[in-house]
């Protein structure tokens, strides 16, 4: 089954993102959850900081840049 996915890409027929998508729906959260594990998508990608607030953009505003 792997070797159609792959064939249907591939061959144009479907695109990455086509097929990205049929089996994110397809798979359980738990299953998304445990694929981004065992990749180290989640390592990877996490965030270390959180988005600055307006009040933190406007104390580090520095007027001679």
């Amino acid at each position: 089954m792997l070797d159609d996915a792959m064939f249907l890409v591939d061959d144009g027929y479907v695109s990455e993102r086509e097929m990205l998508l049929a089996c994110l729906k397809f798979m359980s959260a738990a299953d998304i959850n445990k694929m981004l594990e065992d990749n180290a998508f989640n390592d990877r990608y996490a965030e270390d900081e959180r988005d600055p607030s307006e009040s933190d953009e406007w104390n580090s505003f520095d007027p001679d840049c």
